[in-house]
């Protein structure tokens, strides 16, 4: 049974929709989402993921490290016009064989001159040798009995083979654009709605790239990393996995980084308004090992990188007194914090215990900062909590719980 739902892309009610690859599938992409109907689901891949997935830095990549594709082909980046060194009026192409490697494929040349009709094929295309002469014959008006046939054969066992790359920097945006509109609305539903998002499936719907040029802020120019680098205290991009990273700028507008086996670097400003993103901060993980997909918020990637870490507490004191015992305790070489097995405790002002494990608190309560390379998060407490010091065996009131990670285990 089909259900009517609105399609993310056109933005029309639809009931027939298939499995959409928000990371192209033919660079190992296993994001999911079933919310672009079938019509848009083939747009996107015609107009949209070819500017990336033919881009020359993907087609090397993929070359390099043997990723075929569904036809269980390699991409061939050495495709295009090519010619000898030694002679550039010879032109050249490179195609690859069985098990990829390339091989040169001499194009066929004209070599007339008054009086002589002559031609240079590849070897391999003798089998159209006649064809060529019965058409050479036809366009000069002569027939076989008025003319004398000789071959020859030229091996070239190292061909020096001359040639150019083109890079594109502009039109791939329009598919990393397309990554992050698709993470933005899964992540976070009501984006959907924002007038900024409204334009960029507009965008993707056209493949409109001046518009996206006229319209869109990007960060970075798609290949230099120096955009992630804020993010390496909790991730590990230098690998062959894709990562998105959703979260809101200081200036309080949406912003979505895309990083493609650390090829591609780019954040695109995806909203003029700040969109309440779960956990201020999410980390999309496309685990190319473990072939799945799998997001991160901010209190797991904390978890994730400084679970025993080391914890600061501010206090608030009732009296002059109260501060000096503290203090004078502080100074003690058996100074120590209450724990059990290693954990340490928060309790009530009774002295009962309220949490077995810190941790148990600081997972319920927001950063209040993100700060430094030591990533020291700062969690102010929202109701009465005491740590008790040891060997007075006293409780002090903890106002707020610093976390010092140190680095672990990234995602």
């Amino acid at each position: 049974m089909s259900i009517e739902k609105q399609c993310i892309i056109c933005r029309k009610t639809k009931d027939n929709f298939n499995d959409e690859h928000v990371i192209p599938d033919s660079i190992l992409g296993y994001y999911h989402i079933y919310s672009v109907c079938y019509d848009c689901n083939s747009l996107m891949g015609k107009n949209i993921d070819c500017k990336l997935t033919n881009h020359k830095l993907i087609e090397l990549y993929r070359y390099t490290n043997g990723l075929r594709g569904k036809s269980g082909k390699l991409p061939n980046p050495f495709k295009g016009d090519h010619t000898m060194k030694d002679d550039p009026e010879q032109g050249v192409r490179l195609d690859l064989n069985a098990d990829g490697i390339p091989v040169p494929h001499f194009i066929y040349r004209s070599l007339s001159t008054p009086g002589k009709l002559q031609f240079a094929i590849d070897a391999k295309d003798r089998n159209k040798k006649d064809l060529i002469i019965k058409k050479l014959l036809d366009r000069n008006n002569l027939t076989n009995d008025q003319v004398t046939f000789a071959e020859s054969k030229i091996v070239d066992e190292n061909p020096i083979i001359s040639g150019e790359f083109k890079i594109d920097f502009i039109e791939f945006r329009l598919a990393i654009l397309k990554i992050a509109y698709e993470f933005c609305v899964d992540m976070c539903p009501q984006y959907i709605n924002d007038t900024k998002a409204l334009e960029i499936s507009q965008i993707l719907l056209n493949a409109d790239i001046s518009k996206m040029k006229s319209s869109l802020h990007f960060f970075g120019d798609g290949f230099n990393d120096t955009i992630f680098s804020a993010f390496g205290k909790f991730i590990d991009y230098k690998n062959e996995n894709h990562y998105l990273i959703l979260t809101n700028q200081q200036a309080g507008k949406l912003v979505c980084y895309v990083n493609l086996f650390d090829i591609f670097h780019l954040g695109i400003e995806m909203s003029n308004e700040k969109i309440k993103v779960p956990g201020k901060i999410i980390i999309g993980k496309n685990d190319i090992q473990r072939k799945m997909f799998q997001t991160y918020n901010i209190y797991e990637l904390a978890e994730n990188i400084s679970r025993n870490g080391n914890y600061e507490f501010h206090y608030e004191f009732s009296s002059e007194a109260e501060f000096e015992q503290f203090s004078l305790n502080e100074l003690r070489k058996d100074f120590n914090f209450f724990s059990i097995n290693g954990i340490i405790p928060l309790f009530d002002s009774a002295g009962n215990i309220k949490y077995d494990d810190i941790e148990q608190k600081v997972s319920t309560v927001e950063f209040s900062n993100l700060d430094g390379d030591n990533t020291l998060n700062t969690y102010s407490m929202n109701e009465n909590l005491y740590v008790r010091h040891m060997p007075i065996n006293k409780l002090f009131k903890v106002i707020a719980i610093k976390r010092k990670a140190f680095p672990g285990t990234k995602v």
